[in-house]
Parts: C-alpha cells; sequence; structure tokens
C-alpha cells in the first residue's frame, strides 16, 4: 500500500503490492503531450507513452511456435491450401508475411486471426511461383502486431511439389 509520502513528493519510490492508477482515455482524448508522458489508453487497451515526436503502444511482441502443416505443394486451383500457426499474443490486424531464401518478403491471401494464439492464411499463386525458383524454401513467416512488434518462425514452411510421372509411350 502506498503511503502519503509518495505523493507529496518526500517519498519518490512507490511502495506495497497494490497498484497505482495513471491517466487513461480514448485515443481521441490524447492532448497535446510532452516527453515522457505515460498514460492508459481505453480506445486499445494498452499502456502508452509519448516520444517527444508520437505516442508509442507499450506491447508484448507474438510469438509462433508451430506451423501445421509445415509443408505446401503446387496448388491446381481445386484445393486451398489453408495453413495454421500457433503461438501467443496475436493481435487483432496482425500482417503475416513469409520469406524465401531470398529475404523478399511475400503476402498470402486470407489470414485470419482466430484467437490470440491462433491465425490462419491461404497460400496463394504468387508464393507458389516463389517457391518453384529453385532454392527459395524453405520459408520463413513472420507475425507482425498492430503494435509493430513481430515474430518469425525461421525456416518454418517448406514446399513440397506434386509428383510428377512421365511414361513413355508403350513403356507400361
Amino acid at each position: 500500500m502506498s503511503d502519503l509520502r509518495d505523493f507529496t513528493g518526500k517519498n519518490r519510490r512507490f511502495s506495497g503490492s497494490d497498484s497505482i492508477r495513471i491517466p487513461r482515455g480514448t485515443t481521441g482524448e490524447r492532448v497535446t503531450a510532452e516527453t515522457g508522458e505515460f498514460r492508459f489508453n481505453t480506445t486499445l487497451n494498452k499502456a502508452e507513452y509519448y516520444d517527444g515526436t508520437t505516442w508509442i503502444v507499450i506491447d508484448a511482441p507474438p510469438a509462433v511456435t508451430s506451423v501445421s502443416p509445415d509443408n505446401f505443394a503446387d496448388d491446381d486451383g481445386s484445393t486451398v491450401q489453408t495453413i495454421t500457426l500457433n503461438g501467443s499474443n496475436f493481435s487483432t490486424g496482425a500482417t503475416i508475411k513469409l520469406t524465401g531464401q531470398d529475404l523478399v518478403e511475400l503476402s498470402p491471401d486470407s489470414i485470419t486471426r482466430v484467437s490470440s494464439s491462433q491465425m490462419t492464411f491461404v497460400i496463394n499463386s504468387t508464393i507458389i511461383a516463389k517457391a518453384k525458383v529453385a532454392g527459395q524454401d524453405p520459408f520463413s513467416i513472420k507475425v507482425t502486431n498492430s503494435s509493430g512488434l513481430a515474430a518469425s518462425l525461421t525456416d518454418g514452411l517448406e514446399y513440397e511439389p506434386s509428383p510428377t510421372f512421365t511414361t513413355a509411350a508403350g513403356s507400361l
């Protein structure tokens, strides 16, 4: 529990096991701030501080722990290849990028945040075309939260093309 000296300036330490109350309000209620000001944004449900230029949201980064399936194949258009990411702290509005060995980021189709611990996305023809270039897989998967914090699963997704068979006439 705090004591009166915490607030009169005679004791600059906060003590006890309780909490302190900081200013709070919506994004629209922000006032012209000075560097170092701290508040709770009720629109974002996150604490934020002013760095002298802009308000910075205080958030924890996402974590990507696994992917299922961990491979994809050629898409003949008859099936939708949905990939599921598991992890934690996935925010609403999070994005997903796949990166081949050339480090070019590719955006998948239909990104869906299922929960704070699961997201799905659909492999598209751009990703498949990149995968067909020799030496591009495995792909790393990067999740970026709306706060800008990100996490990656390095080399988490393999390209496994469908097998093709060529049989010469009369050789069955």
